[in-house]
C-alpha cells in the first residue's frame, strides 16, 4: 500500500499547452497544431489522450490529431484537453485576397439611352471567385456614360469613356464609345391642317430612332411650298398670310414628311345684330362680340361697355355644331347649320328664340328651334326671327305686335311688352299665302320677302293695308298688315334690301329702286328726308355688285370691290367720316371687298376683303366692331383674330 505523499507514487498530468497562442489562416487553409503535455515531475509526456474541440466549427474545425482547417471567415477558439487540464488556441480565418479582376462587355459600342450589362470575374488567391469582394464601378466621364453598382452602363451622351471595376485595389477597365441611334422615321402629328388667315400653329413632329425611341438629337429643318400663303419658322410654327394651300415639309437627313395646310378666311359669313356682331369662321365655329346684355354672345362676359356687359373681341360660342350662317337681332342671335337646323340664343321674352318657351330669362347657348324644320336661310329682326325652308316656305316666330310674323291673324300667345300684352309666338309659324320665297329681310316691325316670281311682298308696319286697329301712330302712315302685301306693283326684282324704314328692290344689273321713309339721305339721291310710298330710283341710278342696308344707311360694293355708303354718318356708318352723306360716298381705307354684311337693326357694317380679312366700321360703342375697343370707327377696322 502506498501512503499519501509517498514519493514512490506515479507523477500526474499538470499542464497541456499549445505551441502558439494564436494563428491566422485563410479559408481552405489547414494547420497541424502541437501541444506539450507535462506532469507533476516537470517532465514532458507523450500522450495520445489529448482531445480537441472548436468553439465555432463552421469557422475553424479541428480533428482528433489537432489539425485545424479554416472553413469560413471569422474567429474560433480551439481547445486541447487532457484530464482536467486544457489550453486554447485563438484562430482567425480570413478570406483569400483578390488576385485578379476581369471586366467585360459584349459590345463596346453603346447607344445613347441604352442600358448595357457588363460581365465581371473577381478571383482570389485560391483561384476561386472572391464572392466576398464585390467590385465598385466608376466612369471616366459621366456626361458620356454612367455605371451603377451592378455594372450596368447607361449611354448619356456621345463620346468615349472608360469604365473601371475595382476590388481590393485590383482593377480592370473597358473602353466604350457612345453614339446616338440611327434615325429611322419623321412624321408630323397630322397629315392636314385647316388654319384661319392671319393665324399661327405650332406643329408637332415626331422623329424616331432605331431603338424605338424619340430621337432627341434630331435637328429638324422646315420648308414651305408657298411662302405667300404660309411660312414656317425654325421651330415649326406655321403662320398664314393668304388664303389658299401650302405644303409644309419637315426634314431630317434624307427623311421627310409633309403637312398639307389649307388657309381659309377668318370669317366666311358675318351676321350683325343691333349692338353685337357674330361671324362664322372658316372652320365652322361661330364667334360673337359686342353687347352681351342678354347672353347673345353665347357665354357670359364681365367687361362693361357703357351699361352693358360686352366683349370687344370675338369669343367662341360654345358647342360642337358646324354653322354656315349667323344673324343677330336686338339682343338675340340665331345660326344655321350645314344640315339646315336653326339654333338661337339670347333674349327670349317675346319668343324670338323659337324653342317653344317665353321667358324673361336669357337662353345662354345655342338652342334648337322647335318644329323640326330644315332651313336654307335665317334672319333675325329686332325682336323676331324668320327663315326660309327647303320647301321655299317662310316661317317666323317672336314679336308680332305689328303683324311682322305674317300669320294672317294674331297668334294666341301674349307676351309682356312693357306694361302691355302683345301678340307673339315662341314657335315657328308659317307665313300665309302660297308664295315661293327665295330671299327676305326682317326689320324691327316689318318683314319683306322676294318670291321666285321676282316680286316683293311685305307685312307688318308701314307697308300698306287696312288693319289699322293693329297699328299705333308710329309713322306718318299708320298702316300695317298681317298678310303679305305686294309692293311696287308691276315691278320685278332680282334682289332685296331694307333699312329699318326703307325697302329697296335690286335689279338684275344691280340698280336700286326704293320706297318708304328716309330721314338721313338713305335714298342716296341728294335729299335727306324722303317719304315715298311709291318706288323711285335710288343712288342716282348707280349699279352695284352687292348692296346691304343698315338701320339708317346703305352700303354697296362695286364690281371691282370698292365700297360706297350713304345715309346717317354720326356713328361712322358711312365709313368716310362723321357727316351724313346724301349720295354714294367711297369709304376710306382703300380696301377692296368681296362681300358686305348689314342689318336693318345695325348702325355698323362689316365686310370681307378680297384678301379674306374681316373688317367693320360704324357704331362701335358696345364693342360690336371687334377691334378690341368700344369706339365708333369712321373707316374700316380689322376684326381681331378669332382663336
Amino acid at each position: 500500500m502506498v501512503g499519501c505523499g509517498d514519493p514512490t507514487a506515479p507523477p500526474t498530468i499538470t499542464s497541456v499547452a499549445f505551441d502558439a497562442h494564436a494563428v491566422t489562416l485563410l479559408i481552405d487553409d489547414s494547420v497541424a497544431t502541437h501541444v506539450t503535455v507535462r506532469n507533476s515531475a516537470g517532465a514532458t509526456v507523450n500522450s495520445s489522450a489529448v482531445s480537441y474541440s472548436s468553439s465555432a466549427g463552421f469557422i475553424a474545425s479541428v480533428d482528433n490529431a489537432g489539425k485545424v482547417k479554416a472553413v469560413a471567415a471569422g474567429t474560433a477558439t480551439i481547445t486541447a484537453t487532457i484530464g482536467d487540464v486544457s489550453d486554447q488556441l485563438n484562430v482567425t480565418v480570413n478570406w483569400p485576397p483578390v488576385q485578379s479582376v476581369d471586366l467585360g462587355i459584349a459590345n463596346p459600342s453603346v447607344f445613347v439611352e441604352d442600358t448595357v450589362p457588363t460581365t465581371i470575374a473577381v478571383v482570389n488567391s485560391k483561384g476561386k471567385p472572391a464572392t466576398n469582394a464585390p467590385p465598385t464601378y466608376t466612369t471616366s466621364d459621366p456626361a458620356v456614360a454612367t455605371v451603377d453598382a451592378l455594372g450596368r452602363i447607361v449611354g448619356v451622351g456621345t463620346g468615349s469613356a472608360t469604365i473601371t471595376a475595382t476590388s481590393e485595389g485590383v482593377s480592370d477597365q473597358v473602353q466604350i464609345t457612345v453614339a446616338w441611334p440611327p434615325i429611322v422615321s419623321i412624321a408630323f402629328s397630322r397629315d392636314t391642317a385647316t388654319l384661319l388667315l392671319d393665324d399661327s400653329l405650332a406643329t408637332t413632329v415626331v422623329v424616331m430612332n432605331s431603338r424605338g425611341r424619340v430621337a432627341k438629337n434630331a435637328v429638324v429643318t422646315y420648308g414651305t411650298s408657298a411662302s405667300t400663303t404660309a411660312t414656317v419658322d425654325a421651330n415649326g410654327r406655321i403662320r398664314t398670310f393668304a388664303t389658299g394651300t401650302a405644303t409644309i415639309s419637315a426634314k431630317v437627313g434624307t427623311l421627310t414628311d409633309d403637312l398639307r395646310v389649307t388657309v381659309v378666311p377668318h370669317f366666311t359669313s358675318i351676321g350683325l345684330g343691333e349692338i353685337h356682331t357674330c361671324g362664322v369662321s372658316g372652320i365652322g365655329g361661330v364667334w360673337c362680340w359686342g353687347s352681351d346684355a342678354s347672353r347673345q354672345l353665347g357665354q357670359p362676359q364681365q367687361v362693361m361697355c357703357g351699361n352693358s356687359q360686352c366683349s370687344m373681341v370675338p369669343i367662341r360660342v360654345p358647342g360642337n355644331q358646324k354653322f354656315v350662317s349667323v344673324t343677330g337681332g336686338a339682343w338675340h342671335t340665331c345660326a344655321l347649320t350645314e344640315a339646315g337646323a336653326a339654333y338661337c340664343w339670347g333674349y327670349n321674352s317675346l319668343g324670338q328664340i323659337g324653342n317653344g318657351a317665353i321667358a324673361n330669362a336669357a337662353v345662354a347657348g345655342p338652342t334648337p328651334v322647335t318644329g323640326g324644320l330644315t332651313f336654307t336661310s335665317i334672319k333675325a329682326g329686332r325682336w323676331h326671327t324668320c327663315g326660309i325652308t327647303t320647301a321655299n316656305e317662310m316661317y317666323c316666330w317672336g314679336w308680332d305686335e305689328w303683324g311682322q310674323l305674317g300669320t294672317g291673324t294674331p297668334p294666341t300667345p301674349r307676351c309682356d311688352w312693357g306694361s302691355t300684352q302683345t301678340p307673339c309666338s315662341p314657335v315657328p309659324m308659317k307665313v300665309v299665302g302660297n308664295h315661293t320665297w327665295v330671299a327676305f329681310e326682317a326689320m324691327e316691325k316689318t318683314t319683306c320677302g322676294l318670291t321666285n316670281a321676282q316680286t316683293i311682298l311685305c307685312w307688318g308696319l308701314g307697308v300698306g293695308g287696312t288693319e289699322s286697329t293693329e297699328c299705333q301712330n308710329d309713322l306718318p302712315t299708320n298702316n300695317c298688315t298681317r298678310t303679305p302685301l305686294l309692293q311696287a306693283s308691276g315691278a320685278t326684282f332680282g334682289g332685296l334690301l331694307t333699312t329699318n324704314l326703307m325697302i329697296c328692290g335690286r335689279s338684275a344689273a344691280g340698280g336700286l329702286t326704293c320706297w318708304g321713309f328716309a330721314y338721313f339721305g338713305e335714298f342716296g339721291n341728294g335729299v335727306a328726308i324722303v317719304n315715298s310710298p311709291t318706288p323711285i330710283t335710288a343712288a342716282g341710278g348707280a349699279t352695284f355688285a352687292q348692296s346691304v342696308g343698315g338701320r339708317v344707311h346703305v352700303c354697296a360694293r362695286q364690281a371691282g370691290g370698292a365700297v360706297q355708303c350713304w345715309g346717317q354718318g354720326d356713328y361712322g356708318s358711312i365709313g368716310a367720316g362723321a357727316p351724313d352723306r346724301l349720295v354714294p360716298t367711297t369709304i376710306a381705307g382703300g380696301i377692296t371687298f368681296s362681300a358686305l354684311f348689314g342689318s336693318p337693326q345695325a348702325g355698323h357694317t362689316c365686310g370681307l376683303s378680297t384678301a379674306g380679312r374681316a373688317y367693320c366700321w360704324g357704331d362701335g360703342r358696345f364693342g360690336q366692331l371687334g377691334d378690341a375697343a368700344a369706339l365708333n370707327r369712321y373707316q374700316p377696322v380689322l376684326i381681331k383674330l378669332a382663336r
